[in-house]
């Protein structure tokens, strides 16, 4: 499935900082799908952070994987919500975006950072 806003136009100041953070442009196209997260054990505060599990090293003592945690994920230029079954984008330093958002990127904004 698709994945992307439509109508985005890229100009304010927090899609220009993105897009100028990113360096690598070889993406690779993949599918979006549920799995197993790496779930941070509470502090007492009642707050988790969550991260992909793909079978890093990680303290256990402070760290549970848990399976179907990972549930979705966000393009990192436009924050569209990637769930099961949208494509996107990932380059070699790990950065996801959208078809949107990829497009954009190749069509024009890496066309006028190599000009």
């Amino acid at each position: 499935m698709r994945s992307g806003f439509d109508g985005l136009t890229w100009e304010g100041e927090y899609y220009t900082n993105s897009l100028d953070a990113i360096r690598d442009f070889s993406f690779v196209q993949r599918e979006f799908a549920t799995g197993p997260g790496l779930v941070s054990r509470s502090d007492g505060s009642g707050w988790k952070s969550a991260a992909p599990f793909t079978g890093q090293a990680y303290d256990a003592s402070k760290f549970d994987v848990v399976d179907g945690a990972w549930d979705h994920d966000h393009c990192y230029v436009c924050e569209f919500r990637l769930d099961d079954g949208y494509s996107y984008w990932q380059n070699g330093d790990g950065v996801i975006v959208c078809d949107t958002c990829k497009d954009y990127i190749m069509t024009t904004y890496a066309v006028r950072q190599r000009a």
